[in-house]
């Protein structure tokens, strides 16, 4: 079965030649990129960490997960180079499971200086260096919901509202399934009740809820659970769930945005990562952050890019209406998969393309996919 284990203590932190240890989350530009000089440091520094296998999960496959490294990254097994991610808003992975050996150092090279190829290029907040998000060892069978797929978890839902009832697409992909293992879904209400639940080798199934409870926004902001379940036998092997709500949304130029077909007046904030002394923000912060806006009487959040996608869930499970910007080529196919995702979003057009963007704006459209609201 999945088992999930946090690396973020002790780490070696080398910047021009000093070292010293620290725990992640963290950041070189804690205090120079908030101290108004401009001049904060922009370069390239160095996260060091051994792993003994003995102290490791036993498992078949292990995956380094990486959810946010600013602003490029690569990743070396004892010396040599596994991956390198450019990006520093996205969940990234490294396969790891040829490289472990008794004792294995690993090293996480992070740069954050100017360069020609990396989204944003200039914006009104500090580009802080550092791992700024969690990482994790994930430790999987052989047979497992996929980790290499854009940084998502493995399974995607669709709702769509048909009158009272929803149609529910769960779709999940796989690594090494075999042909005798079979899937099992179940969607649970809000209270985990078991509401429907099928058992195929299909990777995609459809499933209706009857007279639906929707989401509806700070009023009422119900969520269903779809789950899969990789079953050997009787033995479940590995297990992935998402959070979705359901719900119908518009927006008339006259008349302004409409939720589940009644006009919903939208008045909000717009929030970037930054907090005073801690560079980013943690999970921590989102609570916090949700007392800030339920006390002004909010119902929309507008995030910069840098906030991860537990805020984007945090803000779901809150009732708020959520957008975001994405610093990628202003393109139609872009928007079509945004709306297939179902949410309501800000793209910033730049005039130039390049495939690094290109693959930027994939990996973060796949994970909105996870989160229909």
């Amino acid at each position: 079965m999945r088992e999930i284990l946090n690396l973020n203590s002790t780490w070696a932190f080398t910047k021009e030649g000093v070292t010293e240890e620290v725990n992640l989350p963290h950041s070189w530009n804690a205090v120079d990129g908030q101290d108004g000089g401009a001049d904060y440091y922009r370069g390239t520094c160095r996260y060091a960490k051994t792993l003994k296998k003995s102290e490791l999960p036993e498992a078949e496959r292990y995956y380094l997960e990486i959810n946010g490294a600013n602003s490029s990254a690569t990743v070396y097994a004892d010396g040599k180079k596994l991956a390198e991610h450019h990006g520093g808003y996205s969940t990234w992975r490294v396969n790891l499971t040829d490289e472990l050996k008794e004792e294995t150092l690993i090293e996480i090279d992070v740069d954050n200086a100017p360069n020609d190829r990396v989204y944003p290029q200039m914006a009104d907040f500090t580009f802080y260096g550092g791992i700024y998000r969690n990482v994790n060892l994930i430790c999987v069978p052989e047979s497992h919901f996929d980790l290499d797929y854009y940084g998502t978890p493995g399974i995607k839902v669709t709702p769509e509202i048909k009158g009272a009832d929803a149609e529910i697409e769960v779709e999940v992909y796989l690594t090494d399934k075999k042909d005798w293992q079979k899937i099992r879904y179940t969607i649970l209400d809000a209270q985990g009740n078991e509401i429907a639940s099928k058992t195929t080798d299909d990777d995609d199934e459809d499933f209706e809820i009857k007279n639906v409870h929707l989401w509806n926004g700070i009023k009422d902001p119900y969520l269903y659970t779809a789950k899969a379940e990789l079953l050997d036998g009787e033995e479940v092997i590995d297990a992935v769930s998402a959070r979705f709500g359901c719900r119908t949304f518009k927006i008339d130029p006259e008349k302004g945005f409409f939720l589940n077909g009644k006009e919903y007046p939208l008045h909000g904030v717009s929030r970037h990562q930054d907090r005073c002394s801690e560079f980013t923000v943690n999970p921590d912060s989102y609570v916090t952050s949700y007392f800030f806006y339920k006390d002004g009487e909010n119902d929309l959040v507008h995030a910069g890019p840098g906030w991860d996608f537990d805020f984007a869930l945090g803000n779901k499970q809150w009732g708020f209406s959520y957008t975001a910007d994405f610093y990628s080529p202003y393109n139609t196919r872009y928007q079509e998969r945004y709306a297939f995702g179902g949410k309501v979003l800000n793209i910033e057009s730049n005039e130039y393309e390049d495939t690094e963007a290109d693959l930027k704006i994939s990996r973060l459209i796949y994970k909105l996919l996870d989160f229909p609201d």
